[in-house]
């Protein structure tokens, strides 16, 4: 009896349909660990990654549901479209490595433009995406086809079962394991078996034997040889997205991707796809500079800690200063240790110094746990486009280093600059962070220079090109560039006065852990140095009159007012915006989650998934419970969708609450694990509210439409049904809702991952997203067509 069980017609479409949600969390994943490397480890990119994923999938919603209701042949487009999927996701992969430097002609570590990043997410994700969307629809009739209750709801649960779990497994055992690539195979082999388990049972057509044994001999030989064909494919990949080197070490580690490339003996180590540093040959010019300046600038270090960015030779030039214990504070381990391996002996002979002691730890969260005081905070090289760089420059970080200095302490910290001009973008992103240490600090001051200096403290002596020489010369270190007359060049009095006005006079935001302002200054000014359309498109639209803006809030307001009062269809639309609305706040909270995590702990890069998978672990209780409320029907569905829009415009501020909760037990906790599981468990719940709308909103949806036929006469509902067969199928209303949920989800990822919380910050984010639920909530609440 179990064996029947296990094989059969029914079992074999739970399969595929579990397949079908497993393999897509497995693709997006993927591709978001991929696209990310190519985007330089920018976060923020999440936001349009997802959104494309999302916008495509409800492109294919709604397209499987219009193909649904107009073909017999289910069966096959629905496994077809499954084998297509998987057969595209690796090229897609390969596309996504090729296509940045291929078609936009950008060299290795020259930062993408937004429309670069837009046109590569839409063609990389795109075609995947769309395919997925249409599983959906058609999986929800062929379940229909077996006269099952409530298709649509059942389908949806089997597939989040899958997300979910497909999510775990790829996060916890895949990646670890296996590349990119190995995984993508793996997938069309796993898609290639269960597909020729589900043509057994549901494809009685003539080339039935033919299709099964072609998907078995397919998957085998493909199995065969993965390692080869893995192998092969990953080289020819890597060469396209690095054309400039031999990629000789290619490492996924916990917390980001570190990659090595060779060229002409000379080394340069990649973080996320950005250039960290070239070995054996530093910027020794550079580190020397800031690493003699800084220590120079307090009369007597000897308790330094430097957090981030000090290996290639910061920390051996900081160990030429008489300091007695010099505390690195690294995350990755396996960046320590590889890089250690290129570093040339008379830089890594240092690292045998016994003053210097590296932590294996985030330096935010060493700093809140330390009970050491520094005379010295520094923070190494880091470029400030991405939120877990922006974390070490914020308020909350300076209050906390403020409270870590010993007596006369300094924090130093470095930022784009120039000796002759500052404007523009990068005199934005410079005041911010001055004005952010002016905020904490009673003494800030800015070294000009092509890399900009910032020393702040509490009631400390400035340095100036005296006091340095005198300092440099006492440790024995005044030589070689720097020289009496180099000093008196980089602290001239004129320079430092005048571009200190211009720091203090300029109007910014103070750079806050969710209001990151220097992060979008940051932003600006990388896409200024290498993608100058994209920032003067921006230019334009902002100053577009204010007349261009009023007329375009009218024509939305009369869009609105035609679909919601005048339509004859506006109670269905109102019910279709509230979903919208859902999908919007659900790809809200999923970005939110994600970027509070990084900005509080810095390493989203191995958990992102685990996040996903949590959101999507409660969307699946929230529909199980609607399942079981229309299978019981004890409750007024339409009621209980209310209450529900009222859970999540409560859990929006208790998300709010959360967040600047963790970040108050940072130094509390020894341990990062309460927050992880927090954050997770209220996604959990956030998942579970958005989760239960979606199979109210079709019941109430199809028992409206099923009351508006009673009303027609028995030859008019004849006629209807025999010209319209199959067009009110289940498939086309599961499209319908699917695509508003998915397309709320596309313009949550635009509108709060790339312009609300970077520009506005957490708090104002939201509240707009409580004011849209809000909306939704009033429309439904007065909506004659469903109260009567």
């Amino acid at each position: 009896m179990k064996i029947k069980q296990v094989f059969s017609r029914t079992a074999s479409l739970k399969t595929v349909i579990f397949l079908m949600g497993a393999g897509g969390m497995i693709g997006q994943l993927l591709l978001i660990r991929v696209l990310l490397i190519v985007f330089l480890g920018n976060e923020l990119t999440l936001a349009l990654i997802i959104a494309s994923w999302l916008l495509f999938e409800s492109a294919g919603a709604y397209a499987g549901g219009k193909i649904s209701s107009l073909t017999d042949r289910k069966t096959s487009i629905f496994a077809g479209v499954m084998t297509c999927y998987s057969l595209l996701l690796p090229v897609m992969i390969l596309l996504a490595r090729g296509l940045g430097r291929g078609l936009f002609g950008l060299l290795p570590g020259e930062t993408f433009g937004f429309i670069n990043i837009f046109f590569t997410a839409i063609l990389t994700v795109g075609p995947v995406s769309l395919l997925h969307g249409m599983q959906f629809p058609l999986a929800s009739d062929l379940v229909a086809a077996d006269q099952i209750k409530f298709p649509v709801g059942r389908v949806y649960l089997l597939e989040i079962t899958g997300t979910v779990l497909g999510g775990l497994f790829f996060t916890f055992y895949l990646v670890p394991r296996f590349t990119s690539l190995q995984i993508t195979l793996a997938l069309i082999s796993a898609h290639l078996l269960l597909l020729s388990y589900f043509y057994f049972y549901h494809y009685s057509g003539p080339r039935r034997k033919v299709l099964i044994m072609g998907y078995l001999a397919l998957a085998l030989l493909l199995t065969v040889n993965l390692p080869l064909l893995t192998e092969n494919l990953q080289q020819i990949s890597l060469s396209w997205l690095w054309p400039a080197g031999e990629v000789v070490e290619y490492h996924n580690s916990p917390y980001g991707n570190i990659s090595v490339l060779e060229r002409e003996g000379e080394y340069t180590i990649n973080y996320d796809g950005s250039p960290l540093l070239s070995l054996p040959v530093p910027d020794i010019a550079g580190l020397q500079d800031y690493a003699y300046l800084a220590g120079a600038a307090h009369p007597d270090p000897e308790n330094v800690l430097v957090i981030g960015g000090g290996l290639g030779g910061l920390l051996d030039y900081l160990l030429d200063h008489p300091l007695e214990n010099l505390v690195y504070a690294e995350l990755d381990p396996d960046l320590v240790e590889i890089t250690a391996r290129y570093t040339p002996p008379q830089l890594s002979d240092k690292f045998e110094d016994p003053r210097l002691k590296i932590k294996h730890q985030d330096g935010r969260i060493y700093l809140s746990r330390t009970q050491k005081n520094f005379d010295l905070i520094m923070l190494g090289e880091m470029s400030l486009d991405t939120l877990q760089a922006n974390r070490f420059f914020t308020r909350e970080f300076f209050d906390q280093a403020a409270e870590k200095l010993a007596d006369r302490g300094m924090l130093i910290f470095t930022a784009p600059g120039s000796l002759t001009y500052l404007g523009g973008e990068m005199a934005d992103l410079n005041s911010s962070l001055y004005q952010t240490a002016d905020d904490v600090f009673t003494d800030v001051m800015m070294i000009p220079g092509e890399k900009n200096i910032f020393i702040a403290g509490n009631n400390i002596d400035l340095p100036d090109a005296p006091i340095t020489a005198s300092r440099l010369e006492e440790r024995g270190l005044l030589e070689g560039m720097f020289t009496t007359a180099y000093l008196e060049y980089r602290f001239d009095t004129w320079r430092i006065t005048n571009f200190t006005k211009i720091l203090r006079e300029r109007e910014v935001e103070i750079n806050q852990d969710f209001r990151p302002a220097a992060l979008f200054h940051g932003l600006r000014y990388w896409g200024r140095a290498f993608a100058p359309e994209t920032m003067n498109l921006l230019r334009r639209l902002l100053k577009l009159p204010a007349a261009v803006y009023f007329i375009l809030a009218a024509l939305l307001l009369a869009f609105f007012r035609q679909i919601f009062f005048v339509s004859p269809a506006a109670a269905a639309n109102r019910l279709t915006y509230a979903i919208t609305g859902s999908g919007i706040t659900a790809m809200s909270f999923d970005l939110l989650t994600l970027f509070a995590f990084q900005a509080l702990y810095g390493y989203i890069y191995q958990l992102n998934g685990l996040f996903i998978v949590a959101f999507m672990g409660g969307m699946f209780a929230g529909g199980r419970f609607s399942l079981k409320v229309l299978e019981s029907r004890q409750k007024n569905l339409f009621s209980l969708f209310l209450k529900l829009e009222v859970a999540i415009i409560f859990l929006l501020p208790l998300f709010g609450v959360l967040v600047y909760l963790l970040r108050e037990m940072m130094g509390l906790v020894q341990a990062d694990s309460p927050s992880l599981i927090l954050l997770a468990a209220f996604a959990l719940f956030a998942g579970g509210a958005v989760g239960a709308q979606f199979p109210l909103a079709i019941n109430i949806f199809e028992d409206k439409k099923g009351e508006g036929n009673k009303t027609t006469n028995q030859s008019e509902e004849n006629n209807t049904n025999h010209q319209s067969k199959g067009k009110n199928t289940t498939g086309q209303s599961a499209g319908r809702f699917y695509a508003a949920d998915l397309l709320g989800g596309w313009l949550g990822g635009l509108t709060v991952g790339l312009l609300l919380f970077p520009l506005l910050g957490l708090a104002a984010t939201l509240l707009i997203l409580m004011l849209i639920k809000l909306s939704s909530l009033l429309l439904l609440y007065f909506s004659p067509g469903f109260i009567s």
